[in-house]
């Protein structure tokens, strides 16, 4: 098991690896990062980190969607999200899905089919046939429309502007930012909250 370097979520880089190349023949250089972590149940999820360079990649985002979501059985959950989101960390994305998604348009269900053994609803809807049916996935579309990125710029305190060896010695700072949790210190080094 790999870990982010600020102790996120375990993954599995292979699994990234073959969602990366999937991004890669949909929208060549579109996707920066791939993020399938252990709580998205390896097949089950994946959240494709990308950066709008020009007005036409515009829709890049749901054709990503639509071939992730197309391309698995058992599929639950493809989440887009831009460049200034840190996909490794569970409260960037739920940030995301509040401040970026209208739930009336950038949500996307994928068709359901065949489904796999480790998903539980689908073992029970299957019943005694023992084919398990798939219900279905979620594509959430958390991007800003490129012609408005202004619009959705984060809220940032000014940590970059604090210096606290004024009143702190070097080894009390560095005892300090050991005890810190790990979201805590990245929000102190980013000084997004």
């Amino acid at each position: 098991m790999y870990f982010f370097p600020y102790g996120g979520w375990g993954y599995f880089p292979p699994l990234s690896a073959n969602w990366y190349e999937l991004a890669e023949r949909v929208a060549p250089g579109f996707v920066v990062d791939v993020n399938t972590s252990i709580p998205l149940t390896t097949w089950g999820g994946v959240v494709f980190q990308v950066k709008k360079r020009r007005r036409s990649d515009e829709g890049l985002q749901r054709n990503l969607l639509a071939a992730a979501l197309g391309s698995v059985r058992g599929l639950r959950l493809a989440m887009v999200v831009d460049e200034d989101v840190n996909i490794w960390y569970p409260e960037e994305l739920m940030w995301a899905l509040i401040t970026r998604v209208n739930p009336g348009v950038d949500m996307v269900n994928g068709i359901g089919g065949r489904g796999q053994a480790y998903q539980p609803s689908e073992r029970q809807a299957a019943g005694a046939s023992n084919i398990s049916a798939y219900e279905g996935g979620l594509g959430i579309d958390a991007t800003v429309p490129f012609d408005s990125k202004e619009r959705f710029t984060r809220a940032k305190f000014a940590v970059d502007k604090v210096d606290f060896t004024k009143w702190f010695t070097a080894e009390e700072i560095s005892t300090m930012r050991a005890q810190q949790r790990d979201y805590f210190r990245w929000m102190g080094e980013t000084g997004y909250f």
